[in-house]
């Protein structure tokens, strides 16, 4: 058995992708594709969720479906829900959230603040809700939040974006402790700055030549993989766990 199929045993046959239509959601499905995973893909923007959808069927003959929704929508589950009716769902990736600017709290709009957490916040505790259930009755399965290393500490301009990505930090750990004893892997991998179509948007340019762009991570050329960021995210949580009990979070100054 080769390490795709391996992969593919304990957390397919079909995994859900929430935020899969460009950057590192996109390169996550090609990945997965890769060892013979089945996609439902997730995201607003149609026509490039499907173009990612067709690359995944056509360069690795899997299923793949694009369901274009927005992931702040009240009545999300529901919709997720009929679009995975029947589906044997071993893995959630929930990639969504990527901050579209940088501006002060007062700056923004209360609202704007308000589709962050919606997003960040109930987003994936919703899906996680839905489809944590069926993988603890399998006893097997994988739950991956993407966060941002702006989780650590408070940013300037950042400072709603810093709070939600903590949160979903903090979520992915007490999860972990919950559904480790089910076979359920759960982890978060808070991302460094990542050069994706969402930074360049922010007004990001990419110059290999200046330093902090050399650190700069780029996804469809990374050799990160999806089973990386379970496998490895994983570890480290345990060594955490090992350290600090079922209060992992007493290891942490927040």
């Amino acid at each position: 058995m080769t390490d795709g199929q391996g992969f593919a045993a304990r957390y397919g046959p079909w995994a859900v992708i929430a935020g899969a239509s460009e950057g590192i959601g996109a390169a996550l499905a090609d990945e997965l594709a890769s060892c013979g995973i089945d996609l439902v893909l997730i995201a607003r923007n149609g026509p490039l969720l499907e173009e990612v959808a067709a690359r995944a069927r056509d360069t690795h003959g899997v299923q793949a479906r694009a369901v274009v929704q927005d992931l702040t929508d009240p009545d999300v589950v529901v919709k997720i829900a009929a679009a995975t009716d029947g589906l044997e769902v071993g893995l959630l990736i929930y990639n969504a959230g990527a901050s579209d600017r940088t501006s002060t709290f007062l700056d923004n709009e209360f609202d704007y603040s308000l589709i962050q957490v919606a997003l960040d916040c109930v987003g994936p505790m919703a899906l996680t809700h839905h489809f944590a259930p069926a993988m603890t009755e399998r006893v097997r399965g994988g739950i991956v939040i993407v966060a941002s290393l702006a989780c650590l500490a408070g940013s300037a301009t950042l400072a709603v974006y810093s709070a939600v990505k903590a949160f979903q930090h903090t979520f992915a750990e007490g999860l972990w402790a919950e559904l480790r004893p089910h076979g359920v892997d759960v982890c978060c991998t808070p991302r460094g700055m990542t050069y994706t179509p969402a930074l360049a948007r922010m007004g990001v340019a990419y110059d290999p030549r200046l330093r902090c762009a050399r650190r700069t991570w780029r996804p469809r050329s990374s050799k990160t993989s999806a089973t990386g960021l379970v496998s490895s995210s994983a570890r480290r949580i345990a060594q955490w766990h090992r350290r600090c009990g079922p209060s992992t979070g007493a290891c942490w100054s927040r």
